[in-house]
């Protein structure tokens, strides 16, 4: 693991430096300490297992950097899951020194400990990490454009409207097999504020019926800077915090995108809003469901009930009104 066990070195002399002096690090890695930096950071990259057991670490590391990463890439591709996977990680880690057991962990962790995300390696690294490409909202009326703002072309009616939210987006990843539920950032970075709301996403992601499941919404505390404040912070639990969810997306949905017919077999949004409203109706017996909110929709017939709907959210001190097309895919 000689050259896992390097990187760690590197990863460790980075937490002290500044911004620059960590993308000048970032730059400076060659080929192979970049993937697998990326391989800890990638969003769409998960081991599946957190929790184990760790041996007394070794004077040296036996297995070598291809074994480490074969184990690494088993988990990812669910080779090994359950019992097996927490054996198989058991059993490799008994094996290596202490600088081997917490570079393998980090990447289990998808945490390199550096203080670098997706966004600064991803302006220095030759191939970009992805990034979870959730739907973002555009302007409805052109810039400038005054009361009572003229038509929006592109805008299909009806359409499907809702409170413009004002706090932080977050998307939680539930994995129902291993009953693992991650609470991220629009770019993949860990949430940990709300993990005392991930007994009641998990039994959410049980209900739909899908193994592996991306509910996407917005967390809320009060203002957005409140609201920001509360959920960025670190070992803290943002008791209070409301997780309002609008929306969610399947892992797979990712590569049917690139196809040109998936604008048209892709699930519709009011397919998606259906089963969410179906999700909410069930009874869910697990604690803190009261922070966990379908985010309210409804009907928006024309140009002008959107623009009364806009003025009265603007009047009530609201940040504003959401449209979205009902036939639009994630």
């Amino acid at each position: 693991m000689k050259k896992l066990i390097a990187l760690k070195h590197k990863l460790d002399e980075m937490k002290a430096m500044g911004t620059n002096a960590k993308k000048e690090a970032l730059a400076n890695m060659d080929d192979f300490e970049q993937s697998m930096v990326s391989l800890m950071l990638n969003p769409f990259i998960r081991f599946g297992v957190k929790k184990y057991k760790v041996a007394e670490p070794l004077s040296e590391s036996i297995p070598s950097d291809e074994k480490a990463i074969d184990v690494l890439n088993k988990l990812a591709s669910r080779e090994l899951t359950g019992n097996a996977a927490i054996a198989a990680v058991e059993s490799i880690v008994a094996s290596m020194c202490a600088d081997g057991q917490d570079v393998f962990r980090r990447f289990l962790l998808k945490d390199p400990k550096a203080g670098v995300g997706i966004s600064l390696c991803n302006k220095v690294f030759e191939n970009p990490i992805p990034k979870f490409e959730v739907q973002l909202a555009s302007p409805y009326k052109e810039k400038g454009d005054k009361y009572p703002f003229k038509p929006n072309p592109k805008a299909k009616w009806p359409m499907i409207g809702s409170l413009k939210l004002d706090g932080l987006r977050v998307i939680c990843e539930v994995i129902v097999d291993e009953e693992e539920v991650n609470f991220l950032s629009r770019t993949g970075n860990p949430i940990t504020s709300l993990d005392h709301l991930k007994p009641a996403m998990l039994e959410l992601g049980k209900l739909s019926g899908h193994k592996h499941i991306f509910f996407d919404g917005e967390g809320t505390a009060g203002s957005f800077n409140q609201s920001v404040s509360a959920l960025r912070k670190k070992n803290v639990q943002a008791i209070g915090a409301i997780y309002h969810i609008f929306d969610f997306f399947l892992p797979e949905w990712r590569a049917q995108a690139k196809s040109k017919e998936y604008a048209k077999t892709g699930m519709k949004l009011k397919e998606r809003l259906a089963m969410l409203v179906a999700l909410f109706k069930n009874d869910r017996s697990e604690g803190y469901t009261q922070d966990i909110h379908l985010h309210p929709f409804y009907i928006i017939h024309s140009h002008e009930d959107f623009i009364e709907r806009f003025m009265k959210r603007l009047d009530d001190n609201e940040e504003g009104e959401m449209g979205k097309d009902p036939n639009s895919v994630y």
